[in-house]
């Protein structure tokens, strides 16, 4: 029984992920950008992430 219920849980968490990574393809054309130009975007949310943490960060990339 615990199977029964389970199984659909697992495959409905895939439908999703696999559904947001289509979408993301589709929409950004992430599989066709070069590898360079999509580290670009990860690395600019990351510093954004970063700054909304780190105050002194926030204020290097402001003075800069």
């Amino acid at each position: 029984m615990l199977v029964n219920q389970i199984g659909p849980m697992v495959r409905g968490h895939w439908m999703i992920e696999n559904g947001l990574h289509w979408t993301m393809d589709m929409i950004f054309r992430d599989v066709r950008m070069p590898r360079a130009h999509r580290q670009r975007p990860r690395q600019f949310r990351h510093r954004r992430k970063v700054a909304a943490w780190d105050d002194e960060f926030l204020a290097s990339l402001i003075a800069t």
